[in-house]
């Protein structure tokens, strides 16, 4: 299992915790009380890191709007 964990850039006691299980499964939590968000400026990440998690999200958000699911 792989597990990532990205603290919230307005709220220090939230986090975003991502899980990829042994099987592939992709497992999303937020954990505390606020929202967990990146900010463009003023971010706990830098640079190229930032960078790439930005387009990363960004893509995710693309695929999903593209996808045909049943809501």
């Amino acid at each position: 299992m792989k597990v990532a964990k990205l603290l919230s850039d307005y709220s220090p006691d939230t986090f975003l915790k991502i899980f990829k299980n042994d099987d592939g499964d992709i497992i999303m939590k937020i954990y505390g009380e606020d929202e967990m968000r990146i900010a463009t400026s003023g971010s706990r990440i830098s640079g190229a890191l930032k960078v790439r998690l930005m387009r990363a999200f960004s893509e995710i958000i693309n695929v999903v709007n593209e996808g045909e699911y049943d809501e």
